[in-house]
């Protein structure tokens, strides 16, 4: 089992990509829990896991990869 706690798992797009990597436990705030658990519903382990691949193959900087997963996956702040 592996887990994150923090501001990471609780950014939506963060946690989906978190979950594309492997991590099957998150942790955060109680105010961030209905914003990850309703974008983690629309996502798939599958589609977590192919934009990481993306963002592994193509991004430059930290900036591109949060480019390419809010692609993806979506933003933190799409409904």
């Amino acid at each position: 089992m592996v887990g994150v706690c923090g501001e990471a798992a609780g950014d939506p797009t963060v946690a989906g990509a978190l979950v594309g990597l492997g991590v099957d436990e998150l942790s955060m705030t109680k105010v961030a829990i209905p914003g990850v658990k309703d974008a983690l519903r629309r996502l798939t382990q599958d589609t977590c896991r192919e934009a990481v691949g993306v963002v592994i193959a193509e991004a430059a900087d930290a900036t591109e990869s949060r480019k390419i997963l809010e692609e993806r996956l979506g933003t933190s702040l799409a409904p």
